[in-house]
């Protein structure tokens, strides 16, 4: 239905400018082959109509149409344009727009902005109605200014495993790199759809893609996600789909969970976030509280835009919020990506100033303020669409989809590394896996709490399968990490990320099972030096000690305080002692009764490590380097 209008649009429109011939057999077969995406085809056809008539105008202008659009030959399609132009002056305001655009892709910028200014002195041009030519005069002053600044990038083909002669695009990867998802267009056809590949790295190279597993793709078009950091939630974008909520065959955004390595039935994400609108391109932040996605839905400032949603005490999204005119415009904006940083968005746009087409830009949210957006330069950007851009954990690597000679067919994903002053800041990652002690993976509940606030950043789960878990963490401060499973003690780990770059840490958390003598290290009790007053970030690890003894009313515990072996020893123990006290006082007033513990100083006489070394001491008492004090809770009873 629309190749068939734009047909008699403009059709009407070059009979308008003095073309009285009817529209010979040949046109009209072309116009066919067009409208089922039969490019060659219609060029043949064409070339035959063309040559049966040279004043076939018809036929001319959508030889030059097709030679811009699809075959991006904008010198042959340029000599189209003005041999009509030469034949028929008359039709100068209906080709000058897209000999301007093919100046503009032939580097002729100069040219270009001379062109549009002649179209919109036509008389009848409203200006108004044609922002889009004053825009593209914009960007070609822009491109002048910046044409001889170009990022010194060497794009990467992530190689067989990855691309193919299809369509790979929306590149969305695990924390740790080791998995890449990405969208897979099988043909350029119009009628085929897209599913969600996923390839995994071994030995440095990404192995054959498949599809994802579980119930996610269909005969319909299933793509435009992303990959929670963790790697087990997938948020995609599902078209033509039957759905409780809007009886529609728009867009709308899914959610799936990865349980025991195979993703479950996914889910619509519900009215909060789709409407009878189309809404696509989902990036959700490294805590899962914050949802980034593109949408047409009524309230923006123009076509598509980005938009945010945030989660509740309750654990729900609320009402999406527009991302506001330093971002959105009155074209369009969407494909946005949430750093894991947490304040670093990257998205799509083609009504900012930039190098034609849409460019991706580069902005920051700093509390409810948004940055000016930045364009990323060539050759990221370049004349034609971009398709969006994926950055990695450290912040050191961008992925994105580019069609370049060198390809293996059409759009490919590439990988490069990302200059500095395009870079987010580094996040760091916790790579771990639950077990009990001989080594079998425990189904736990994890959660990491901001030392400074107090509060939870994110929470995680592991499955009995394989007891991993993977948790981004925004570098510049401390977190506490505890992790509890039925059956067995909890446990805590620090982070100390405030003066760190981006890293990897992994973990290995081995949980005690809930015995007589089973002890539980706390390295989140927080003491000034030689003092024993318990510093208010202790709260959270103390808190779940009183969770533990509330849901294990069978057990008594032994709190022992611990010290290096600098100093006298008696003063050591009478510290140590003075310390254990504070945490008993801390359970008591919290409601557990006092006959349930008991509080043992051990000065140095039992060292977590060697006291010998600085680094020993430290790990053993720490106070005095690290600010932070070894303590036990030794299981006294279990019945």
């Amino acid at each position: 239905m629309k190749s068939v209008f734009i047909f008699i649009a403009l059709t009407c429109a070059l009979f308008t400018f003095g073309q009285n011939k009817k529209p010979s057999p040949l046109f009209q077969k072309a116009m066919s082959e067009k409208g089922l995406n039969h490019i060659d085809a219609a060029l043949d056809l064409l070339n035959q109509a063309i040559a049966a008539d040279s004043d076939d105008l018809l036929a001319r202008f959508q030889r030059g149409i097709l030679l811009e659009e699809f075959k991006k030959d904008y010198k042959a399609a340029l000599e189209e344009f003005n041999i009509i132009k030469e034949k028929n002056d008359t039709f100068s305001l209906l080709v000058r727009r897209h000999i301007a655009d093919c100046f503009f892709r032939l580097q002729n910028y100069q040219a270009a902005y001379q062109m549009y200014q002649a179209y919109l002195d036509q008389p009848g041009v409203i200006l108004s109605k044609n922002k889009d030519i004053t825009l593209k005069m914009i960007n070609c002053k822009f491109v002048e200014a910046n044409i001889n600044f170009k990022k010194n990038i060497q794009l990467v083909n992530l190689g067989d495993g990855v691309n193919t002669e299809a369509m790979e695009y929306f590149p969305s990867l695990s924390a740790d790199e080791t998995q890449i998802y990405f969208t897979r267009k099988k043909d350029n056809s119009l009628t085929t759809d897209e599913d969600i590949y996923v390839s995994n790295l071994i030995d440095n190279k990404y192995q054959t893609a498949i599809p994802v597993n579980g119930p996610i793709n269909t005969d319909e078009n299933e793509g435009a996600h992303t990959i929670a950091p963790g790697g087990k939630f997938l948020l995609f974008t599902a078209c033509n789909r039957k759905n409780e909520f809007y009886n529609t065959n728009s867009c709308d955004l899914y959610i799936s969970k990865l349980n025991q390595n195979t993703w479950g039935k996914p889910n619509n994400m519900g009215t909060a976030i789709n409407t009878s609108a189309w809404e696509s391109q989902p990036s959700i932040s490294a805590d899962s509280k914050t949802l980034f996605f593109a949408s047409n839905r009524p309230g923006g400032y123009g076509g598509l835009d980005i938009w945010y949603t945030k989660m509740n005490d309750k654990g729900q999204f609320e009402e999406p919020v527009n991302a506001g005119p330093m971002v959105n415009t009155a074209w369009d904006e969407d494909k946005p990506f949430l750093h894991p940083d947490g304040q670093t968005i990257y998205f799509v746009s083609n009504g900012h100033a930039g190098f034609g087409g849409k460019d991706i830009y580069k902005t920051k949210l700093i509390g409810s303020i948004w940055l000016t957006p930045y364009n990323l330069g060539q050759p990221i950007n370049s004349p034609d669409d971009e398709n969006g851009i994926f950055v990695n954990a450290f912040g050191n690597k961008g992925f994105i989809s580019a069609v370049r000679p060198e390809g293996k067919g059409n759009s490919d994903i590439y990988m490069f590394e990302l200059p500095q002053d395009i870079q987010p800041t580094p996040v760091s990652y916790v790579k771990g896996k639950v077990t009990n002690l001989i080594g079998k993976p425990q189904a736990s509940i994890g959660k990491f709490i901001d030392l400074s606030s107090q509060e939870v950043y994110t929470s995680f789960n592991t499955d009995s399968s394989t007891g991993e878990f993977m948790v981004c963490l925004p570098v510049g401060k401390d977190y506490s990490m505890n992790i509890t499973s039925k059956g067995h003690l909890f446990y805590s780990e620090i982070y100390k990320l405030k003066n760190e770059l981006g890293k990897a840490l992994p973990l290995h958390a081995k949980l005690s099972p809930i015995e007589k003598g089973s002890k539980i290290e706390l390295k989140n009790v927080f003491f000034e030096t030689n003092l024993f007053n318990i510093q208010p970030e202790s709260s959270a690890e103390l808190n779940e000690v009183v969770k533990f003894m509330q849901n294990n009313p069978q057990v008594s515990l032994e709190i022992g305080g611990h010290t290096d072996n600098v100093g006298k020893e008696s003063d050591n123990k009478m510290l140590s002692e003075n310390r254990a006290k504070s945490v008993l006082n801390f359970i008591v007033k919290a409601g557990i009764d006092e006959t349930r513990l008991r509080a043992m100083g051990y000065g140095s006489s039992k060292p977590i490590e060697s006291n010998k070394e600085a680094e020993g001491r430290a790990k053993t008492e720490g106070q005095k380097l690290l600010f932070f004090n070894c303590r036990f809770l030794n299981l006294l009873f279990y019945q």
